[in-house]
C-alpha cells in the first residue's frame, strides 16, 4: 500500500494524470519505477478468495471483501499474504471508470429485451478495475525450405510451362503475442477485446495496481503453445508465399510443412479489464471493457416478459393484416400455424446442437484446464409437442374432416407449441448467451452455492 507523504493518506493510481493521487489532500505523485531496485523474481499480495467459486483477486482494498467479480456473489472473502511471480510488463488503465460506464450504456441502447438489473445506474456503478495476467509469447523462426512452382504463359497458339525451385532459410520472429493466464477469463472473453497497444506497456510496477485488482495466473503456460506455433506459422507462411519473387507463380510444394516456429516460455504481463458480472441463479453474464482502447466484450441474455410483450404487440397487428387480406377458411389456417411449427422446430434443433458447450464451458482452454473430470450438464429436450404439432397437421390435411373443430383444434395445439417452444428457445438463448457458474481448482467451491 502506498501512502501520502504529506498527509499519510491512502495513494491511488489516477487514470487521468497517469500518478498516484491522494485519497485525502489530492497529492499527485509519480508512480516509483522498481525497474532499477533489483527486485525480486516474486513479490508479496494480498489474494482474497471466494468461497463460493474458489475465484481469486489479488488487490489491497477492502471493498474486495463483500463482492465476487467472477461469480457474481455477495459474500465475505477469505485473505491472505502469497507470493506471486513478478510480471515483466504492465499496461496502466487508460480508459476511466465514467468512460468505461458510458460505453456500456451505450449497447444496451440497442438491446430492448435486456433484463432491466443491467440498465439500473447502482449495478452499472459495480463495474471494477482488474488487471489480468496474459502470457506474452516470443516465437521464432530459422528454417530452411524447398518449395517447387510453375508459371503458365502463352506465346500464339503455344501454351509454355516454367518450372521454378526455390531454396533458402526463412527467418522471422514474433514478440509478446498475448494469451489470457487466467481460468477466470474465459478465453471467449480475452479474444474479444484485444488488441492491446503493446507500445504503450511499461515495466511492471506495483504503484500502478493501487486502488485495482489483479487477477492471479493459473493456467499452464503449455497448453497455448500450438496456438502460439500456429499462428507464427500460417504468417511466416503468408509472408513467403507473398514475396515478389514468388507472385505469379502457382506452387506445387508445400510452405506450411516445413516451417517449424519455436515458442519461447512466455512471461506475464497485467492488461487492464474494467469488468463486470451479472448473476441470474445459476448462470453469470459479463461485460469485459478493454481497460486501455474501449473494446468491449458483452453477454446479454433477454428478458422473457420483455420477449413475450413484444411478440404479443406484434402478433395483434399481423393476426388483424392477415384477416383482412385473406379469407382463413379452417384449413388453411391450420396449414399456416404448421408452417410456423415447422419453421419453430427447425430453430429449435439448429440451437439445440449449440447448448451442450455452452453448458460446460467447453470452448475455453483455460477453463477447461481447472474443470478437468467435471461431469458436464445435460438438458431435456422440448421439441417434442412440435412433433406431435406436426404429425397432426399431416393426418388432418390427408383425412380432410368435415367438421371444422378438428382444424380449429390442430392450430390451436400448433400455436401453443409455438409458443412453448419459442420460450424454450429464448431460455436456450439466456444459457448459451451466459456462463455457467465458475468452480475453480482453489479453496471454496461450493456447488449449492
Amino acid at each position: 500500500m502506498y501512502t501520502c507523504k504529506g498527509c499519510g493518506g491512502y495513494l491511488r493510481f489516477d487514470i487521468e494524470s497517469q500518478q498516484l493521487k491522494c485519497d485525502s489532500c489530492e497529492t499527485l505523485s509519480p508512480v516509483p519505477d522498481e525497474a532499477d531496485q533489483n527486485m525480486e523474481a516474486e513479490y508479496t499480495a494480498k489474494i482474497y478468495t471466494c468461497p463460493s467459486c474458489g475465484g481469486e483477486l489479488m488487490g489491497d482494498d477492502n471493498e474486495a471483501v463483500v463482492f465476487c467479480s467472477f461469480c457474481g456473489s455477495s459474500n465475505v472473502l477469505t485473505e491472505r499474504y502469497e507470493k506471486e511471480s513478478r510480471p515483466a510488463k504492465i499496461i496502466p488503465f487508460k480508459i476511466t471508470k465514467d468512460h468505461c460506464k458510458r460505453i456500456y450504456a451505450d449497447k444496451l441502447k440497442s438491446s430492448p429485451f435486456a433484463p432491466k438489473e443491467l440498465k439500473k445506474p447502482e449495478f452499472i456503478d459495480s463495474f471494477r478495475g482488474i488487471y489480468m495476467p496474459f502470457y506474452l509469447y516470443d516465437a521464432h523462426v530459422n528454417n530452411n525450405i524447398s518449395i517447387e512452382g510453375e508459371k503458365e504463359d502463352e506465346s500464339g497458339v503455344k501454351k509454355i510451362i516454367t518450372e521454378y525451385e526455390f531454396t533458402g532459410n526463412v527467418k522471422s520472429s514474433y514478440e509478446g503475442i498475448p494469451h489470457d493466464a487466467s481460468s477466470s477469463f474465459a478465453d471467449d472473453i480475452s479474444e474479444s477485446i484485444v488488441p492491446y497497444e503493446d507500445e504503450q506497456a511499461v515495466d511492471f510496477a506495483t504503484g500502478y495496481m493501487s486502488g485495482f485488482y489483479g487477477d492471479t495466473a493459473d493456467v499452464d503456460k503449455d497448453i497455448y503453445a500450438e496456438e502460439i506455433k500456429t499462428i507464427a506459422r500460417e504468417d511466416t507462411v503468408k509472408k513467403v508465399e507473398e514475396a515478389r519473387a514468388v507472385k505469379g507463380i502457382t506452387l506445387k510444394s508445400s510452405v506450411d510443412d516445413q516451417i517449424v516456429p519455436e515458442v519461447n516460455d512466455g512471461v506475464i504481463g497485467m492488461y487492464p479489464v474494467w469488468f463486470l458480472s451479472y448473476r441470474n441463479k445459476d448462470r453469470v453474464a459479463y461485460a469485459a471493457i478493454n481497460g486501455q482502447t474501449g473494446k468491449m466484450a458483452l453477454d446479454i441474455p433477454v428478458d422473457v416478459k420483455k420477449y413475450f410483450m413484444f411478440t404479443l404487440l406484434m402478433a395483434i397487428p399481423l393476426f388483424l393484416a392477415l384477416n383482412f387480406l385473406l379469407t382463413l377458411s379452417p384449413s388453411i389456417m391450420m396449414v399456416i400455424s404448421g408452417v410456423f411449427a415447422l419453421i419453430s422446430l427447425i430453430i429449435a434443433g439448429v440451437t439445440q446442437s449449440n447448448l451442450s458447450d455452452a453448458l460446460s464451458g467447453a470452448n475455453d482452454k483455460g477453463l477447461g484446464n481447472q474443470r478437468q473430470g467435471q461431469k458436464k450438464k445435460t438438458v431435456k429436450p422440448f421439441m417434442v409437442i412440435m412433433v406431435i404439432a406436426i404429425i397432426a397437421v399431416v393426418a388432418t390435411f390427408i383425412l380432410k374432416p368435415v367438421s371444422d373443430i378438428p382444424y380449429y383444434l390442430v392450430s390451436l395445439i400448433c400455436i401453443v407449441a409455438v409458443a412453448l417452444t419459442m420460450t424454450s428457445l429464448v431460455k436456450v438463448y439466456n444459457v448459451i448467451s451466459t456462463r455457467p457458474l465458475p468452480q475453480f481448482k482453489r479453496s471454496g467451491g461450493d456447488d449449492n452455492a
